[in-house]
């Protein structure tokens, strides 16, 4: 008696997501950090002379004192020499960015693209992703973004290659792909 062979089922590519997600903790050391160091080149963060250098506090002034927040800003100053006029201007920029940031007028984002799948003989669903870029300003043009979108899709794109998926089906499913703001 002559056997016959089941067929198999093959894999398929049920979805296809470029995600923009909110970057909970980002790095923001490349415009500053706060302290409680009253260096005359800081900037003061709180109170009636916030974004007032310590070094121009009238004398007569008294220095915030320390409570639960931090007291004073030290920008990064595009690496400028403290006490410039280079140094001043960038570090004004600074400061006025990272209270923007903190008045939650932009914020930091990652871009990831996510498909899923189900692999041969399997109803299991499984998320395959490409590695992600954290760390991108929200305010970015819409051409750096479309970049970091085009470049999550190509790992992707190279991830569901590797897995055995064809060039003919990945390409339909980047057809059907989603936008999603999380």
């Amino acid at each position: 008696m002559a056997r016959t062979k089941t067929p198999t089922r093959k894999g398929r590519i049920l979805s296809i997501q470029i995600k923009k997600c909110l970057d909970t903790d980002p790095d923001l050391s490349y415009i500053g950090e706060y302290t409680n160091d009253s260096d005359p080149w800081n900037i003061i963060a709180v109170g009636e002379h916030a974004g007032t250098f310590v070094n121009d506090l009238p004398e007569d002034e008294q220095l915030p004192s320390h409570g639960r927040l931090y007291c004073y800003f030290c920008p990064y100053a595009g690496g400028e020499k403290p006490g410039t006029e280079d140094y001043q201007k960038y570090a004004m920029q600074d400061y006025e960015c990272m209270t923007a940031y903190n008045n939650q007028s932009w914020y930091m984002m990652g871009i990831i693209a996510v498909a899923k799948i189900t692999l041969p003989d399997s109803d299991v669903v499984q998320k395959i992703t490409s590695g992600g870029l954290w760390g991108i300003e929200s305010n970015s043009d819409d051409a750096t973004i479309e970049e970091i979108q085009n470049e999550q899709m190509y790992e992707l794109k190279n991830e569901l290659e590797t897995i055995g998926f064809g060039k003919r089906a990945i390409a339909q499913a980047i057809k059907n792909m989603e936008y999603v703001d999380e």
